[in-house]
């Protein structure tokens, strides 16, 4: 197949980003032919188009959308609402990168369509970490070691949780940051007077956009991964983390509940919910015990998760069928 990926900003740090970029290496590998492109174009068999993209346009051939996120989930408006729905409405299949995601974009459909749920790749890091290793992380004495990993963003819940750890005792606990610190400037420094209100800047640290080498250190160096998003479509940190044996803090809102089970690998939090998730934390820091047997629970539960191989191979094998004009059944790789 010619396929014309239609895509924006790749470049950029974001787990959408890595998502496209592994798809379109993985149907590389595979044999297909893929055109990084900024707009639909003439000359490929199908389309595949990022969804963020959202351009309302003609084909001669189909045209299938990598549904990652919908902004009406987030922003909502009628105007996200209707610009989401026209969009969907006007494409021939998805893919949709959680289960969550699907019941999302079904929803603004006017009829079903052929579409594929192929769940972000868990094997990005080759971590190589063991029960023993993961076990005298978790029992060692000192801070629980907290991180936050993603773009410094309000739907990333970064507020949320330091609301959760101003009420714990200084000391206890030390938090990292990993995330871009430029797209929502107003955000990051309303971010930071919180921390210098709450007498907390001793506690936290801003490392900003980490490489993978120095994003690999990170999550072994940590015991907990937090990241308790208002939203979240599917979580690719959710998926990784949990490679290096890290129990996950993650909201309730969108798919993380396909990733994660409350009180087994880690705890979901209620959007906004700082009462809750300082209580968690509570347990988390006072119970290594419990620590222990979650990290080792997240180790066991990464196993069972699909590769970015599987994930391409489905895709590979749903982009086929539209090409024919087959209208497969809803699938899922995880």
């Amino acid at each position: 197949m010619k396929i014309g990926f239609v895509a924006g900003g790749l470049e950029r740090v974001t787990g959408g980003n890595l998502y496209d970029l592994k798809l379109i290496e993985c149907l590389r590998a595979a044999g297909e032919q893929v055109e990084v492109i900024a707009a639909p174009a003439a000359g490929f068999d199908l389309l595949v188009e990022d969804a963020l993209v959202r351009r309302l346009t003609r084909s001669p051939v189909p045209r299938v959308g990598l549904v990652h996120y919908l902004r009406s989930r987030d922003r909502g408006g009628l105007f996200n609402l209707f610009a989401d729905s026209a969009y969907l409405n006007s494409l021939d299949g998805f893919i949709f990168n959680s289960e969550a995601t699907a019941r999302d974009a079904g929803a603004l459909l006017s009829r079903p369509k052929p579409s594929v749920v192929a769940f972000p790749g868990a094997d990005r890091f080759a971590a190589e970490v063991g029960a023993e290793e993961i076990e005298a992380r978790a029992k060692a004495k000192g801070p629980l070691r907290l991180l936050f990993t993603g773009n410094v963003i309000r739907r990333k819940g970064l507020h949320v949780l330091l609301d959760a750890l101003a009420r714990a005792p200084r000391g206890l606990w030390s938090l990292t940051v990993a995330g871009a610190l430029d797209l929502e400037p107003a955000y990051v420094r309303a971010v930071r007077k919180k921390i210098a209100a709450a007498g907390i800047a001793g506690s936290v640290v801003f490392r900003g956009v980490l490489d993978e080498q120095e994003l690999s250190a990170a999550f072994r160096d940590s015991q907990v991964l937090a990241v308790p998003s208002l939203y979240e479509p599917a979580g690719m940190v959710y998926l990784e983390a949990l490679g290096f044996g890290l129990p996950v803090i993650a909201g309730t809102r969108g798919g993380a509940g396909e990733i994660v089970t409350h009180g087994r690998e880690g705890f979901l939090v209620r959007p906004g919910d700082s009462f809750g998730l300082h209580n968690y934390l509570g347990i988390m820091i006072n119970n290594r015990s419990l620590l222990s047997r979650m990290s080792l629970a997240a180790l066991e539960r990464h196993k069972s998760l699909p590769t970015w191989e599987a994930n391409g191979r489905l895709v590979r094998d749903f982009l086929a069928l539209i090409c024919r004009d087959n209208k497969p059944k809803i699938r899922k790789n995880g």
